[in-house]
């Protein structure tokens, strides 16, 4: 597998709708910053619905799905093949559609991946005292959809 991370830092911003909580947040794989290192995005919700679309095609065959940012014109085309592998492209239609980065990397390792996004999310909540009053229902759903991906991972031990 060829090293991918989620580069998620400490630097939080939130609005009025406790239901969004941005970070910097981004791709890193083959020394390439997908969409840039500086890009900020609404990293709850994003991470959550990322989870759940791996998880809700975990089971399936071969399948493509989109995981897709929600400030810009950025997405991940995945396809999954029968072997658990994905094949990843990182799709900007700023001007025009263009894959600026393609990952191949196995399906157990990608939500490994998201997981630990997740679980590091979870911690900078934490540490900025969002565990509790306005944005204390987004810190559970992060915890608890962490416990779900890493209930998955842990089945394919």
């Amino acid at each position: 597998m060829k090293k991918i991370e989620i580069i998620l830092e400490e630097d939080v911003f939130t609005t009025d709708y406790p239901h969004i909580v941005d970070t910097t947040f981004y791709i890193l794989a083959q020394g390439k910053a997908f969409p840039h290192e500086q890009w900020t995005d609404f990293t709850y919700p994003v991470l959550d619905i990322w989870a759940n679309t791996l998880l809700d095609n975990k089971d399936r065959g071969e399948v493509a799905y989109s995981l897709f940012f929600m400030d810009g014109p950025y997405r991940l085309d995945v396809v999954k093949g029968k072997d658990m592998n994905l094949l990843i492209q990182c799709v900007s239609s700023r001007k025009e559609e263009k894959t600026e980065l393609t990952i191949e990397c196995d399906y157990s390792d990608f939500l490994m991946i998201v997981y630990q996004a997740i679980r590091k999310f979870g911690k900078v909540m934490f540490n900025n005292n969002m565990h509790q009053g306005k944005f204390e229902t987004v810190y559970r759903q992060v915890i608890s959809n962490g416990k779900k991906v890493k209930a998955v991972i842990d089945s394919f031990k």
